[in-house]
């Protein structure tokens, strides 16, 4: 008896370093020698972190103490959504790639399932009040990236002898996936200059924040730099002025000003097998012959590959994210799905004028910001794993701030 109890006191200590140097190490993982050496092993190594991270809470959860009552709404949202996706994948085209995913992602209900697994933890690890760590860990742990990201640029053009290089992808393989991850952590850096206590490290912070900036223009990706601009909207309106609800109207604004202008940029264009006009149209008419419970869960390539759209190609492009979440949940859960979906995120933002702290404030502007980038581009699991625990740590935080 004496023994099980050591070991769950055990497990409880290192509960949360186990959880935050998953969040340090996850972003620079890759293994140069498999088949597929960037997201599908980042994914391998989530997917086992999650199980390591459950196994220390089971053994741990008589030392938690849970200090608030939380709403049955919440966990009530979240079940919803995992059994839609269960549903609609069950009789979807092809249950077997719901459950795996992507050769190439490893994106189906397997990860799904461990992504809420976490959004569990990251919640009952927020018991006791880590909010202001979370944040250090992924800013500390994107700056590295950064100052790595910079490194390369600046040694290639001192080789190449001019400031015209190529996009820079580091372990993420993708400048894309890249600049998405180091978009979303900004928050973090910000929260680091305001709210450290040793002034000397407001100066450090700051000199990160100007690096991953730099970083980001280094990955080319114009989602990268749209994201800049809403960060600095984010400062402004929600860690300065602390008026969120302005700043979610006006990001939205700007979200729709810059698609509008890339379909009218798009349609001027030549039309090319992968076109943002064309993954589109395909895929709402796709939606409209599985309009309820959609293609099934990770199926998006074969609702793009049942409609031909302006013309049938005999060898088409594959296809198998939408490259705007919302309507990917749209297509392959159908209504339901992106319904409890989007009532999550509604309950998320309900809970804006609840928080007061910077840290509320700071997690709050992060799963804005992945909520947005995730409609800019294809995003890498690491944004994913951002949003899940940031929303459980923002979750948390409210309810704490309410009960007091």
């Amino acid at each position: 008896m004496k023994f099980i109890q050591f070991i769950r006191k055990i497990a409880s200590k290192i509960l949360f370093p186990v959880f935050s140097t998953g969040l340090i190490l996850l972003p620079f993982f890759f293994w140069p020698w498999y088949e597929i050496p960037y997201e599908v092993p980042r994914v391998y190594l989530f997917l086992r972190w999650v199980e390591v991270l459950t196994i220390l809470l089971l053994l741990a959860l008589p030392h938690i103490r849970i200090r608030y009552k939380t709403p049955i709404y919440i966990w009530i949202l979240i079940i919803a959504f995992f059994a839609s996706a269960v549903f609609s994948s069950l009789f979807g085209v092809n249950d077997l790639k719901s459950m795996i995913g992507n050769y190439y992602r490893w994106d189906g209900l397997f990860t799904l399932a461990h992504l809420i697994c976490l959004f569990f933890i990251a919640y009952l690890l927020s018991e006791e009040y880590h909010f202001g760590t979370y944040c250090y860990i992924l800013a500390i742990s994107s700056i590295i990236m950064s100052i790595g990201v910079v490194s390369i640029g600046l040694f290639g053009m001192i080789t190449s002898h001019t400031f015209s290089i190529p996009a820079i992808a580091t372990t993420f393989g993708n400048s894309k996936l890249l600049s998405g991850y180091l978009a979303v952590t900004l928050p973090t850096i910000l929260y680091g200059i305001i709210a450290h206590k040793d002034v000397r490290f407001h100066r450090y912070f700051l000199i990160g924040l100007i690096i991953q900036i730099i970083a980001i223009g280094f990955t080319h990706a114009l989602g990268g730099l749209v994201c800049i601009s809403i960060f600095i909207l984010g400062y402004i309106f929600v860690i300065h002025k602390k008026k969120p609800v302005i700043f979610l109207i006006l990001s939205i604004i700007l979200l729709c000003i810059l698609s509008v202008s890339y379909f009218q940029f798009d349609s001027r264009q030549q039309m090319s097998f992968e076109s943002r006009q064309r993954i589109f149209t395909k895929a709402i008419m796709a939606w409209s012959q599985k309009p309820i419970f959609g293609w099934g869960y990770a199926n998006f390539d074969y609702a793009f590959e049942s409609v031909d759209w302006p013309l049938k190609v005999n060898n088409d492009v594959y296809v198998d994210k939408a490259h705007a979440q919302l309507l990917e949940i749209l297509v392959t859960m159908g209504l339901v799905g992106l319904s409890l979906y989007c009532i999550f995120l509604g309950t998320l933002f309900y809970h804006v004028h609840k928080y007061g702290t910077l840290a509320g404030r700071t997690l709050f502007l992060i799963i804005v910001m992945c909520v947005l980038q995730s409609e800019l581009n294809v995003t890498s699991v690491m944004i994913d794993i951002i949003f899940w625990s940031a929303s459980a740590f923002f979750l948390s935080h409210t309810l704490h701030e309410k009960d007091k």
